[in-house]
């Protein structure tokens, strides 16, 4: 796996070679797909590999949106995010 900063240098590369918006049409696109071979999974026409494929292609996308938006930022709401999910199971009792 490469490191951080190679990740970086490589997503600054592919917003130079495409442009942002291109970037995130590409990105939508990825998403939608996944979201596609989740709903086949459920209805029992793909698997966990197909899942998996579409998978690493929407998070190729997502980790490039992010170093586009500021990671720091989006590393903040995330977190922000998952603090929140925490309280919810909390009020719902399911939390550890």
């Amino acid at each position: 796996m490469r490191d951080r900063k190679a990740r970086d240098d490589l997503y600054e590369r592919a917003a130079e070679a495409w442009g942002e918006d291109a970037q995130l049409t590409k990105a939508a696109e990825e998403f939608a797909e996944l979201a596609a071979v989740v709903n086949r999974a459920q209805n029992g026409q793909a698997d966990h590999m197909d899942i998996i494929e579409e998978l690493v292609d929407a998070r190729l996308m997502l980790e490039q949106l992010e170093f586009q938006l500021d990671d720091a930022t989006v590393g903040l709401a995330f977190d922000q995010a998952v603090a929140d999910l925490e309280d919810r199971l909390e009020v719902h009792g399911d939390a550890e």
